[in-house]
């Protein structure tokens, strides 16, 4: 599944509005929050039969990537800034 093809099936579905958070989070905290409701999704969506087995593993491992890349984002923005003598 292509970035457009992810977009267009889940643009208005709140899976997608999941992934668009983890772009706009600002604490680790909120971006961990978002993490798991979209995992929860993904679990529901995959025994509902709404996605296949291989969608929601792709997704998943989609997920963790966002995760990651999002949760180094947070670091590098939240880390304290060096000490200068003035």
């Amino acid at each position: 599944m292509t970035s457009e093809e992810f977009a267009e099936r889940f643009q208005k579905h709140p899976l997608g509005w999941s992934f668009q958070n983890m772009e706009t989070a600002d604490t680790q905290t909120l971006l961990e929050n978002v993490v798991l409701m979209a995992k929860g999704m993904l679990f529901l969506m995959e025994f509902q039969k709404d996605i296949t087995k291989e969608e929601h593993e792709f997704l998943m491992q989609a997920l963790q990537g966002n995760a990651q890349r999002n949760k180094k984002r947070i670091e590098k923005i939240n880390s304290p800034s060096t000490r200068t003598r003035q």
